[in-house]
């Protein structure tokens, strides 16, 4: 492997973690306004 290559490898799992995180915080949101709506 070259060094390229593990840097396309780490941008796509940061991309990957930046994604899934940002889905997980706007559930989470949904779900506290559905149980205390302000």
């Amino acid at each position: 492997m070259s060094v390229d290559e593990n840097l396309e490898n780490i941008e796509e799992c940061l991309c990957y973690v930046t994604i899934c995180s940002t889905k997980r915080d706007s559930v989470s949101n949904i779900i506290i306004k559905k149980i205390n709506p302000t």
